[in-house]
């Protein structure tokens, strides 16, 4: 988990099967030390997890990753720059444990990660 470390939720608006997120990202966390050096990039893994420990926070219930549909990283996310981001969730639980999820994440108004997934409740 990489909230409250890598990541805090700074305001969260819940609706039907929908939240949205305003995000902070910790730019002095150790994993910009590696990726990369002088250069800092939130790595994919990172935002995968993000959407994780999101599904976790909106529905009360620890989640596991088992089938990414799509998942489109369309521009960096340097947290020297971009520590404010806004993460828009669409979820749904069906009835055999699983998930089914879409996010985007954006900053400054401009969308640089989309992913669409199921979760198997843990």
């Amino acid at each position: 988990m990489l909230l409250n470390d890598f990541f805090r939720i700074d305001d969260l608006v819940r609706e039907d099967q929908s939240a949205k997120a305003s995000l902070t990202l910790n730019p002095g966390h150790p994993v910009f030390g590696g990726h990369f050096p002088g250069q800092p990039v939130v790595p994919g893994a990172c935002l995968l997890q993000m959407v994780q420990d999101m599904a976790a926070v909106i529905t009360g219930r620890e989640w596991l990753l088992i089938k990414a549909d799509h998942c489109k990283f369309i521009a960096k996310i340097d947290p020297r720059i971009n520590t404010t981001l806004e993460m828009t969730v669409r979820y749904k639980e069906t009835g055999d444990g699983q998930l089914d999820i879409s996010a985007d994440l954006s900053r400054e108004g401009a969308v640089c990660f989309k992913f669409r997934g199921v979760f198997r409740s843990v």
